[in-house]
């Protein structure tokens, strides 16, 4: 296998969890934008027939992937394994308690962002995360620093792409992506602190030790496979948004929503987006973005948060 691209690539694709369908009863797309080799989706948050904002119905969807997110793969094998022996789910609950005890109870906390940042890459771009950082926490009530995930690909120019994975949620649009960029351009410049990050993949857990061997020679600066490996980043941008205010006259539809939205990113967010990835010397990386501007992201923190029985 080492060396095929090819082959790692469709062995990659078929370790990502979930699919579009699976998350697009909750956000529906808005516009797509390719800005060199950055792209960004554009989503909104749908609402259902009584024009209410589905946050809920996203974050039980989010709930449901804590173990995937949070637990390498080679324990969720070994969980399957005890299943077929025993027909008894208790090694797939244990690890649901042990999941859920690894998020952060503090208010402020960005990890259902980064929850949200798993599901959107592994479900619409099929980029598997290859480790677990959460499961690499000494203390669960506080953050893991670094990069919010470790995602990897084979792109379409025949280069191993590592995804490094930034989320920030802000009330504001223009705080939130200046942050997010800001945080990917020291990781995508090689910057001396994200050292731990590279020393990550030593962790990394496929469950298949002819992959993840594979893979390690691809970031090994003494092999000739280095040379194909790329530094990416996927980013999940979300914010508040006035689309989603109540109109005690008229009903908030989806297709409201699409036209403002669209209307917001055609005229100062795409704009926002460029300046800033010019700002900080990255406007030729590869960069994927989700933006998602929502109702309220306190809103979103405090219901995830006690989805989870955090709050």
């Amino acid at each position: 296998m080492e060396g095929n691209l090819d082959k790692i690539g469709e062995m990659l694709k078929d370790l990502a969890r979930g699919k579009l369908d699976d998350i697009s009863s909750f956000i529906s797309p808005v516009v797509k934008h390719q800005y060199n080799d950055n792209k960004v989706d554009c989503y909104h948050l749908k609402v259902d027939a009584n024009g209410r904002p589905r946050l809920t119905e996203l974050i039980k969807y989010m709930s449901l992937k804590i173990t995937d997110y949070a637990i390498p793969r080679s324990k969720v094998q070994a969980a399957l394994s005890k299943l077929a022996q025993t027909g008894s789910t208790e090694e797939f609950t244990r690890l649901t308690l042990e999941a859920r005890k690894l998020f952060t109870k503090l208010e402020q906390s960005g990890e259902g962002g980064e929850l949200l940042l798993f599901a959107l890459t592994e479900s619409i771009l099929k980029y598997p995360q290859i480790l677990c950082k959460m499961n690499l926490k000494t203390d669960e009530q506080v953050h893991f620093h670094g990069a919010d995930g470790v995602f990897l690909g084979v792109d379409d120019d025949g280069m191993l792409s590592v995804f490094w994975g930034e989320s920030k949620l802000h009330a504001d649009h223009s705080s939130a992506l200046a942050e997010c960029v800001e945080s990917i351009a020291s990781i995508l410049k090689m910057e001396s602190e994200i050292d731990s990050d590279i020393r990550l993949i030593d962790f990394i857990d496929l469950d298949n030790e002819q992959l993840e061997n594979a893979i390690k020679e691809y970031f090994d600066f003494n092999s000739p496979n280095y040379d194909k490996l790329k530094s990416c980043a996927v980013c999940l941008v979300g914010f508040d948004h006035v689309s989603y205010k109540f109109d005690p006259v008229k009903k908030l539809t989806n297709e409201d929503l699409k036209a403002k939205v669209e209307h917001s990113f055609n005229t100062h967010w795409k704009k926002n987006l460029e300046r800033k990835l010019a700002e900080n010397n990255i406007q030729f990386c590869k960069v994927i973005f989700f933006y998602l501007p929502v109702q309220s992201v306190d809103n979103f923190r405090s219901t995830f948060r006690k989805e989870l029985g955090l709050a």
